[in-house]
């Protein structure tokens, strides 16, 4: 059973790997974007929603439980 400097110490290992993460992840997405634009994001965007429309006129239950 882990004590509770424990569960602090992985709290804050966790933390800071998730900024880590998150900074290099939201460096890529600038670089990216600098290079490339938003264009196929807008396309991505609007082929996931035409497939969203197209199970919601068949019947697919999209509910989330």
């Amino acid at each position: 059973m882990l004590t509770d400097s424990n569960n602090i110490m992985m709290l804050v290992v966790g933390n800071i790997v998730a900024f880590i993460v998150a900074l290099a992840a939201i460096k890529f997405f600038i670089g990216y974007l600098s290079k490339y634009g938003f264009k196929l994001f807008g396309w991505y965007r609007i082929v996931v929603g035409l497939i969203i429309i197209a199970l919601i006129v068949a019947g697919v239950d999209l509910k989330i439980s």
